[in-house]
């Protein structure tokens, strides 16, 4: 699998591979709209730009919402649940780090990516 961001101005891709379910039961939902809501290629209503997960054929599998940073400090907070708000290293990208599902907010899953020859785990 791949990601990359869809927006007038950056992009990025890189492997990964993924597991299926939802976030933790106490966690608050995946956002409708603006920062961490879903998106897509064809459905880009963010603010900034859309992070996708794509598969070796680069078909897209899921998307969020997110923002170029420099650290985790220039990222929105993320609902509330396990996962970190962070600042993808070597892509400059705002997500949330997850070891676990039941990391992620509802309706968002926690899969593993490698950007950069570095695997990593974040919800989508």
């Amino acid at each position: 699998m791949t990601t990359s961001s869809s927006s007038s101005s950056s992009s990025s891709s890189s492997s990964s591979s993924s597991s299926s379910s939802t976030g933790g039961q106490n966690n608050d939902p995946q956002p409708a709209d603006g920062m961490y809501s879903n998106c897509d290629d064809v459905n880009n209503n963010c603010p900034d730009l859309c992070l996708l997960l794509q598969d070796a054929n680069m078909v897209v599998l899921d998307g969020f919402c997110s923002a170029e940073c420099a650290s985790a400090n220039d990222c929105l907070p993320a609902p509330a649940s396990d996962g970190t708000v962070v600042c993808i290293p070597g892509v400059g990208y705002c997500a949330i780090e997850c070891g676990a599902d039941a990391d992620c907010p509802i309706g968002m899953t926690c899969e593993s990516v490698n950007i950069n020859n570095e695997t990593k785990k974040y919800c989508w």
